[in-house]
C-alpha cells in the first residue's frame, strides 16, 4: 500500500502536469494507452523509478491524449468543419514534430522518428527540473508522448477526405502517414503493425528515462536494455488486448484497466467499457446546448443520437432518421451505426474506416457480428456516452455531447454536422452529416476519422 508522503507526491505531479498539459493536450493519431501508459509505467519501474514516480511518469504521458473539454481537439471540426490554425498546432505539438509548423503543405511538414523536433521538450524538462526532480516527472511523461509518437507517426501527414460531406484542409491535415496505413487506419497505432519502429521507440524511450536527474539525491540502479529487450519484443508482438493483459499481468502490473478503449481486439477475455478519465467533467444535459444551432437541427440530431446510442434494435429506431427513398442508403447507414455501438472497436475497426460502400459480403459479416445487442454499449444515458466537449470559438459555452457545424449543400439545401467523441471509441471522431428534405432532416452520411 502506498504510503501517504507517495500518494501526495502522485497526486501534486498529476496536478502539475495537468495544469499545463489542458492548454496542450490533443487530439490526433498516434500510441495508445497501452504504450503510453502500460509501456511507459513498465519501463520507468525498469529504469529503477519507485513505484509512485513511475506512474507519475505514465499518467503524464497518457494524460496528453485525454485532457479536459477545453483541450480535445477533434480533427473533423480543426481540420474540417472550422478550420483552426492554434488548435492544429496544438496537435501537431503533442503527436507530430515536425521543423515546419502548420499551416503548411504536408510535404513541408515530415516527421522523423526520434528527431530533435521530437526530443526538444524532453531537453527542456530536464534541464528545469534540477532541484525539483520529484515535481517535475508528469511533465516529464507528457514530454515522453510527443517524442514516443514521432514513432507512430514517422512520415509524411496525409489528408483525410471527408468526402462530399465534409472538405478537409490540406495546410492543417494531420492523419497518420500513407507509409503507415494512411488517414483511415489504426495501423500506425498498434505496435504490432510496425514491431521494428516500436521496439526502437521503447528503447529510445527507456534512454530517456534512464537520463532523468536523480530525485533527492536518491541514485537509480537500471536494468540493461539487453536484458528487457525480450520481453518489450513480447509485449510489441501481442496483438490483442487479453495477449497484453497476459504480459503487464506476467511483469508484475495486475491492473490493467488502461487497455480499455484501446483498438486492439478483445481477444478471448470479455473487457468492459472503458471509465471516463477522472479529470473530465461530467456532462449534465442529456440533449446538446450549444448557442447558435437552429432548434430543428439541435432537435433532430439529439433525438437520432439518442435513438443510436440506447436502442437496440438499430434497424427499427433508426429509420425514421434514414432517408426513406433508398434501401440500399438505409442498409449502409445502419450498418456502419451499428459497426459503432460495437464494445470491441478492434473487431469493428477495418469495417468502420472503410471507404468504400459495403458489399453484399460486409453487409452480411456486419450482420453476425451485431445480430446479438449484448455486442454493443449499453449507456445510461447521452451523456454517459459522450466526451464534453466545447466549442472553440465560443467564449463561453456549457459542456456539449457533440458540436454541431452548419454546411453549406449542393443547390442551397441546408445541411449540418454534429461532431462527437464516444467514451468507448476515444481513438476516433464521429461526424453525423444531415440534409434538410421536404420531410424534414434526414440522416445522409457518417463519416469517421481516427484521432486521438
Amino acid at each position: 500500500m502506498r504510503s501517504p508522503s507517495e500518494k501526495l507526491f502522485g497526486w501534486l505531479s498529476l496536478v502539475v502536469v495537468t495544469s499545463n498539459l489542458l492548454l496542450t493536450s490533443s487530439s490526433a493519431v498516434a500510441y495508445e494507452s497501452d504504450v503510453h501508459f502500460g509501456l511507459t509505467k513498465w519501463l520507468g519501474l525498469k529504469a529503477g523509478f519507485a513505484s509512485h514516480e513511475a506512474d507519475a511518469i505514465a499518467r503524464g504521458d497518457q494524460q496528453v491524449d485525454s485532457g479536459g473539454p477545453q483541450s480535445i481537439d477533434a480533427v473533423l471540426d480543426y481540420g474540417c468543419a472550422l478550420p483552426d490554425v492554434a488548435a492544429a498546432k496544438r496537435v501537431q505539438r503533442a503527436h507530430a514534430p515536425s521543423e515546419t509548423s502548420v499551416p503548411a503543405p504536408p510535404a513541408q511538414r515530415e516527421v522523423v522518428a526520434g528527431s530533435e523536433a521530437a526530443r526538444q521538450e524532453i531537453h527542456r524538462i530536464v534541464k528545469e527540473a534540477k532541484g525539483k526532480e520529484g515535481s517535475m516527472l508528469a511533465l516529464f511523461g507528457g514530454a515522453m508522448h510527443v517524442y514516443q509518437d514521432s514513432w507512430s507517426n514517422a512520415g509524411f501527414p496525409t489528408v483525410f477526405d471527408g468526402g462530399e460531406a465534409l472538405k478537409c484542409s490540406p495546410e492543417l491535415a494531420l492523419s497518420h502517414p500513407a507509409t503507415r496505413g494512411g488517414p483511415d487506419s489504426h495501423k500506425a497505432d498498434l505496435t504490432f503493425e510496425y514491431p521494428n519502429d516500436a521496439l526502437e521507440m521503447a528503447k529510445a524511450s527507456y534512454v530517456a528515462l534512464t537520463g532523468f536527474p536523480n530525485i533527492d539525491g536518491r541514485k537509480r540502479s537500471p536494468a540493461t536494455w539487453d536484458r528487457l529487450e525480450p520481453m518489450v519484443r513480447s509485449f510489441v508482438n501481442a496483438r490483442t488486448k487479453t495477449e497484453k493483459k497476459a504480459w503487464f499481468v506476467a511483469q508484475g502490473i495486475p491492473d490493467v484497466h488502461f487497455m480499455e478503449g484501446t483498438t486492439l481486439p478483445d481477444g478471448s477475455d470479455t473487457w468492459n467499457v472503458r471509465s471516463k478519465p477522472s479529470l473530465l467533467p461530467e456532462l449534465t444535459a442529456q440533449t446538446s446546448q450549444q448557442y447558435d444551432v437552429p432548434q430543428d437541427v439541435g432537435t433532430f440530431f439529439d433525438e437520432l443520437i439518442k435513438s443510436w446510442i440506447t436502442d437496440d434494435d438499430l434497424d427499427k429506431s433508426l429509420r425514421k432518421y434514414l432517408p426513406s427513398e433508398s434501401k440500399s442508403a438505409i442498409e449502409e447507414l445502419c450498418a456502419r451505426l451499428k459497426l459503432l455501438r460495437m464494445r470491441d472497436h478492434g473487431v469493428a475497426a477495418a469495417l468502420v474506416h472503410q471507404r468504400a460502400r459495403f458489399s453484399r459480403s460486409d453487409l452480411k459479416r456486419i450482420h453476425s457480428l451485431t445480430r446479438d445487442p449484448s455486442v454493443y454499449v449499453h449507456p445510461a444515458s447521452l451523456a454517459d456516452a459522450m466526451l464534453p466537449l466545447t466549442p472553440k470559438e465560443a467564449p463561453i459555452s456549457p459542456l456539449l455531447p457533440y458540436l454541431v457545424r452548419e454546411q453549406p449543400g449542393s443547390n442551397n439545401v441546408p445541411r449540418a454536422l454534429a461532431i462527437m467523441r464516444l467514451n468507448h471509441l476515444p481513438y476516433d471522431t464521429v461526424a453525423l452529416s444531415a440534409e434538410r428534405t421536404r420531410s424534414g432532416w434526414k440522416l445522409l452520411n457518417v463519416v469517421v476519422a481516427v484521432d486521438h
